[in-house]
């Protein structure tokens, strides 16, 4: 992540006024994880995505949405629902997140997309982070995106990508 190095300092006097840092033998540890993971998951929506989004768009046809599986991503990747689908095959994406740095042209080009900021059902975003994979961002980024979502399905999904992917990972830092 892109940070400066001036805010290092406070970031972390931050984090030891929480709680989430120790101090131990001269070292630093991170503690109280999932609660940091929670204060972190809760915050996105107003810290980091609006950083990230560009603008709505929609599929050019109903064929391409609904083959979206098959779309061979070039320099993008899905986030939210079709990303929990990519990982678990439990959610059908309604909304879709597609994070990507090509312009819009070659997003409208490359996978027959349109720009519909009133009602897309895209959400075209710069990518955050280094991807996982090829066909998804981060669980933690993932599960960040579901549950904004006032949908169910969305917290049942951002539920088994915890337990499945989040929770290990937290346990082994």
């Amino acid at each position: 992540a892109e940070i400066a190095l001036g805010s290092v300092g406070a970031v972390i006097e931050t984090l030891e006024k929480e709680g989430f840092l120790q101090h131990r033998n001269h070292t630093r540890k991170l503690v109280n994880l999932e609660e940091l993971f929670d204060v972190w998951a809760n915050n996105f929506d107003s810290t980091i995505r609006p950083h990230l989004f560009q603008r709505g768009m929609s599929f050019a046809d109903k064929t391409v949405r609904s083959n979206w599986k098959n779309i061979q991503l070039r320099n993008a990747y899905w986030g939210g629902e079709p990303a929990a689908n990519l990982l678990d095959n439990y959610l059908v994406p309604e909304k879709f997140v597609l994070y990507s740095s090509l312009s819009m042209q070659e997003l409208m080009k490359e996978y027959k997309l349109i720009p519909n900021d009133l009602n897309g059902e895209i959400l075209w975003m710069l990518p955050p982070f280094e991807k996982r994979t090829n066909l998804e961002i981060d669980p933690f980024i993932i599960y960040a995106e579901l549950i904004l979502s006032k949908d169910s399905r969305c917290h049942e999904a951002a539920q088994r990508i915890k337990q499945k992917y989040i929770d290990p990972a937290l346990r082994n830092i």
